[in-house]
């Protein structure tokens, strides 16, 4: 059983009898500092070359943007994905019976939310995720019939964390 006094780094835990415990994991990926030059390049040369042609001669060329796309759809998907690793976030806000899950980069991410009570249970099964052929564990919390997954991309020690403080939460209902 983890210490829950020391969380771990990048974790931090806000405690209030007003507005419940609300757990936050945000730390800057660095597999971003390889994205960040990897896009600019990549998507700089193939939009530039495909739509930045047509833009400068004033031609509109029909095929050549239609094969552009599959670019200009990768490079929005690596937007997405350096803005979420340099700003992301995974939240957990437990309060008044409820528990709700987040993961995203301020209002905008995936939401989710389950009853929280003394029949709860907060496990850490293997997920469908897995590091180098071996599947990660995500913190599975089940109440009656509903069931929540969340954090199988968590660091181990951060999602350990997460499942032990929503377990000393279960024990003090």
């Amino acid at each position: 059983m983890p210490d829950l006094s020391q969380p771990p780094r990048g974790v931090t835990v806000s405690r209030s009898l007003i507005s419940g415990i609300a757990i936050v994991y945000r730390r800057i990926n660095p597999v971003a500092f390889f994205l960040v030059p990897f896009t600019g390049l990549w998507s700089g040369f193939s939009l530039w070359g495909i739509y930045g042609r047509q833009w400068t001669s004033g031609k509109f060329d029909p095929v050549m943007s239609l094969a552009g796309l599959p670019f200009l759809i990768g490079t929005i998907f690596l937007l997405g994905m350096i803005v979420f690793l340099l700003f992301g976030s995974w939240r957990v806000h437990l309060d008044r019976g409820t528990v709700r899950f987040f993961t995203g980069v301020g209002p905008f991410g995936r939401r989710r939310e389950i009853a929280f009570g003394a029949d709860t249970r907060v496990e850490l099964p293997d997920a469908y995720v897995k590091v180098r052929r071996i599947p990660q564990q995500v913190i599975t919390v089940t109440t009656g019939e509903q069931t929540v997954d969340f954090g199988a991309k968590m660091p181990h020690d951060v999602r350990f964390y997460f499942a032990e403080v929503l377990r000393e939460a279960v024990g003090n209902i």
